[in-house]
């Protein structure tokens, strides 16, 4: 939130059909809302900046502009069902585009709250790095390096909810990218240690990998706690492509840095 009614957030979309399976957007945006229908309908506008690529998207170097209009309909205090439209450009590209979405959104923390006060609730942001073996499109089978984001909603105090974003950096594969969401559980051993295990679902593609498309990922890892709020992590799991030939162990090593959201929108 920024104040009583505009807000800034972090925007990261991946191709999942359509023939451009290896496109995917990261983007910075402002915005703001406010209530038509008091406690039932939220509408906006925001603005995004940032890069896309891949995929055969003629971008002409990254720079992505979007803007839009939208309205939320209230379902409850932190749920609600999202319809927003508007445009999308590259500059200096060819890509120009009108743009819809339909989404259930979860209001974390937002511009206003039209409800009771709420409890912050643990969230976690994480930030490290992902090696897998990925085939190629050549029919060769290299390692891949990857940085990835995470953020984690806890919804009970062992279960949570969870975003991922991961972009290749290093093995050949610049233009691989994929998004994923799932749930988790994650169960102290003590005040310094403690493991869990999850399982993340979506898409991913592009920069030369076979495989892209519909992707699953379940994995098991093991923290220990440098401070209260903050905990390394190291992890291993498979990552498998329902539609290519994806299907490789994986393994990450990350930052967790735990803070408290209050939930209402």
């Amino acid at each position: 939130a920024l104040g009583g009614s505009a807000f800034w957030g972090l925007e990261a979309n991946r191709a999942g059909r359509g023939g451009v399976g290896g496109y995917a957007e990261y983007l910075g945006t402002l915005g703001v809302e406010g209530e038509a229908i008091r406690d039932v309908l939220t509408v906006g506008t925001r603005a995004a900046v940032g890069m896309a690529g891949g995929g055969g998207v003629s971008t002409g170097g990254g720079l992505l502009v979007k803007a839009g209009v939208y309205g939320i309909v209230r379902v409850n205090n932190d749920l609600g069902v999202s319809l927003e439209g508007g445009f999308a450009r590259a500059p200096n590209g060819n890509f120009r585009a009108v743009q819809a979405s339909l989404g259930l959104v979860w209001a974390l923390d937002g511009p206003a709250s039209t409800g009771p006060a709420a409890r912050p609730t643990r969230t976690d942001f994480s930030a490290g790095g992902e090696r897998f073996d990925a085939p190629r499109n050549d029919g060769s089978e290299r390692a891949l390096s990857a940085v990835a984001l995470k953020l984690d909603r806890y919804l009970t105090p062992n279960f949570y909810v969870s975003g991922k974003v991961l972009s290749a950096a290093g093995g050949g594969a610049s233009g691989y990218s994929s998004a994923l969401v799932g749930a988790g559980w994650m169960q102290p051993l003590g005040p310094r240690l403690h493991v869990g295990a999850e399982l993340l679902a979506g898409a991913g593609g592009g920069g030369g990998v076979g495989g892209g498309g519909a992707l699953v990922e379940p994995r098991a890892f093991v923290g220990v706690q440098i401070t209260p709020a903050l905990a390394l992590r190291a992890g291993a799991g498979r990552v498998k492509a329902f539609g290519g030939e994806l299907n490789s162990n994986v393994f990450d090593l990350s930052l967790t840095l735990a803070y408290g959201v209050s939930s209402g929108n």
